[in-house]
C-alpha cells in the first residue's frame, strides 16, 4: 500500500484570543504590561517545515517510540478509511501559541514643549481675553518580530491605555494584527482645552502662554511559545499489535525523533505617548510661572 502524509489547512477557531494590554502612565510604578489567552489553529504546510515534520522524520519517530514504522501517517482530517479522528474521538494535531513572558525594557520621560505664544497688554488698564489653545499630536506604536513561527494564527488584540492623574482620565485605542506581522500604527490625539483659556494681563504686562506635556517612550518585549498538541493517526498494513489504526501523541513521537517540540518567538514593541499636559503662563521678563492649568489628552 502506498504511504501517505495528509494535511488539511482549515484553521480552527481560537479557543481564547491572545490579548496584550499596555497601560502607560506618568510614573514607572503605574505603568503596566499584561497579557492573557492562547491561540490554537490546525497546523499548515509552513508548520510542517518549521517543525520539520517530514514523512521520514515522523515514521522514524513512530518506529523509535512505538516499535514499528507505520504504512501511513495523518496529522488531521481527512484520512483514508473513513474519518479516523471523528470516529475514534482523536484530537488532530494543532499548533498552540501562548504568551510566555512580558517585560518593559525601557521607559523614559522627556519634557515636551508643544507651543509657545506671547501675549502683551499694551493698554493702560487690565485686560482679559479667551485664548484657544491646543495642538494635534500622534501617539505611535511600532512592533518588530524575532523568529516568528507563522503569521496565519488567529490575530492578537493589542490595547493601549494612557492614564493621567492631573485630570483623571484614560484614553484607549486598540487594534488586531497577525502573529509575526511587523506593525506601524498611530492615532491622533489633541492636547488642549475645548473651551479655551482666559488670560488676564495687567497694564503693560506680557506673558508666555506655553503648552507643554511629558512625552513618554516605552520599549517592551513579549516572548511567545508555540507548541504542538494532539495525535498522529497511523495505519499499519499488515496489522501491528492486532490493529491497523493507532493514535500516537505528537510530542512523544517528536521527542523520539529528536525533533524540537517548542519554538519561541519574540515581539519588541515601541510606544510613544503623552501625559501630564498643561498650560504654563510665564512672566515674559522673569520667566516665572504665574499659573499652571492641567489639560486633557483626547
Amino acid at each position: 500500500m502506498k504511504s501517505l502524509l495528509l494535511l488539511l489547512t482549515i484553521p480552527l477557531l481560537a479557543q481564547s484570543r491572545i490579548e496584550v494590554q499596555i497601560t502607560a502612565a506618568e510614573t514607572k510604578s503605574n505603568t503596566r504590561l499584561q497579557f492573557a489567552g492562547t491561540n490554537e489553529n490546525t497546523i499548515n504546510e509552513r508548520d510542517i517545515t518549521t517543525f520539520n515534520l517530514t514523512k521520514e522524520n515522523l515514521k522514524a519517530g513512530v518506529n523509535s517510540y512505538f516499535g514499528a514504522s507505520p504504512t501511513d501517517i495523518f496529522l488531521n482530517n481527512p484520512t483514508l478509511w473513513g474519518d479516523l479522528y471523528t470516529e475514534n474521538k482523536w484530537k488532530p494535531v494543532t499548533k498552540i501559541l501562548k504568551p510566555l513572558r512580558a517585560r518593559i525594557l525601557e521607559l523614559n520621560y522627556f519634557p515636551y514643549v508643544i507651543s509657545n505664544e506671547v501675549f502683551n497688554n499694551t493698554a493702560s488698564i487690565r485686560s482679559s481675553a479667551r485664548v484657544q489653545i491646543g495642538a494635534p499630536l500622534e501617539e505611535v506604536v511600532m512592533s518588530f518580530w524575532e523568529n516568528p513561527v507563522d503569521s496565519s494564527t488567529e490575530g492578537i488584540k493589542y490595547t493601549f491605555n494612557v492614564e493621567s492623574s492631573a485630570i483623571p482620565s484614560k484614553s484607549t485605542f486598540s487594534y488586531v494584527s497577525k502573529f509575526g506581522e511587523n506593525v506601524l500604527n498611530s492615532r491622533s490625539v489633541f492636547i488642549g482645552s475645548e473651551t479655551g483659556l482666559v488670560v488676564t494681563l495687567e497694564p503693560e504686562q506680557a506673558v508666555h502662554v506655553e503648552l507643554v506635556a511629558t512625552k513618554g517612550t516605552m520599549k517592551a518585549k513579549l516572548d511567545y511559545k508555540t507548541v504542538l498538541s494532539g495525535s498522529l493517526a497511523v495505519n499499519y498494513d499488515p496489522r501491528y499489535k492486532d490493529h491497523h489504526f493507532w493514535s500516537l501523541d505528537i510530542n512523544k513521537v517528536m521527542e523520539a525523533a529528536r525533533l524540537n517540540c517548542t519554538r519561541v518567538s519574540s515581539e519588541v514593541i515601541d510606544f510613544s505617548f503623552y501625559v501630564n499636559s498643561k498650560v504654563n503662563i510665564r512672566d515674559f521678563r522673569t520667566n516665572e510661572v504665574l499659573s499652571s492649568v492641567p489639560l486633557a489628552v483626547f
